[in-house]
């Protein structure tokens, strides 16, 4: 029994699995990021509902990132408290692949895995048609683009919600976009996180932090006049 959160985009999502199968996802999109008001409340509820106690679980699985700075802490103070409340084990899982879980492609295609990091910036991650990483996560600068360079000439199939800018930078590049999948939801961590458990690839709880990618730099509020 493994509890997933997902919490590095502006959709707060916790999603419920037993043996690598779904019992239960609860998720909200909104754009003011309300994962602080949410989280918590998401995961009382998807355990009351299915009558799981909390201390039926046997690990918890957590977006790590790259993703939104805020929405990342949030997530992984959560999953690190539960971890440690229990303790039972934390299972990290990349934030870009869970994106391209879904997806099916051939053998001579790429899924591009891309979020939004502003200005003319993404993040980025390239995967195979067995999800294996062909191009570890990177900070993609669109004004001097690599990922025509990276992925060798093949097909890609784009997800994630930098699907616009990377159109708007290069309208030429021969790929598939998929704008159904704009963020990742915490539904499509459950094989990662059941291989792992399987395989007892762990985080050290005392250890773990987010994976920004970047330096946080926070911005100053305007005076209001």
């Amino acid at each position: 029994m493994i509890l997933h959160i997902e919490s590095s985009t502006k959709n707060c999502s916790v999603s419920l699995a037993r043996d690598g199968q779904l019992i239960q996802c609860r998720e909200l999109f909104s754009q003011d990021y309300r994962h602080s008001a949410l989280l918590h409340c998401f995961i009382q509820e998807i355990l009351d509902e299915n009558k799981v106690p909390p201390t039926s679980l046997q690990a918890i699985a957590v977006s790590q990132g790259p993703g939104s700075y805020t929405g990342l802490r949030i997530g992984v103070s959560a999953a690190k408290g539960i971890c440690y409340a229990l303790q039972i084990p934390l299972i990290g899982i990349n934030t870009l692949g869970i994106m391209g879980q879904p997806v099916s492609i051939g053998s001579e295609e790429l899924i591009a895995c891309i979020l939004d990091a502003r200005g003319s910036n993404l993040y980025a991650l390239l995967l195979d048609d067995s999800k294996r990483i062909i191009k570890a996560t990177w900070f993609e600068n669109l004004e001097n683009p690599t990922i025509e360079n990276v992925s060798k000439g093949k097909q890609l199939t784009v997800v994630g919600d930098g699907q616009k800018k990377l159109k708007n930078f290069l309208p030429d590049l021969e790929a598939t976009y998929i704008p159904e999948i704009q963020c990742p939801s915490s539904k499509n961590m459950i094989q990662f996180a059941y291989h792992k458990y399987s395989e007892k690839e762990f985080e050290n709880i005392h250890d773990f932090e987010p994976f920004y990618l970047r330096e946080f730099h926070p911005t100053k509020r305007k005076k209001v006049k």
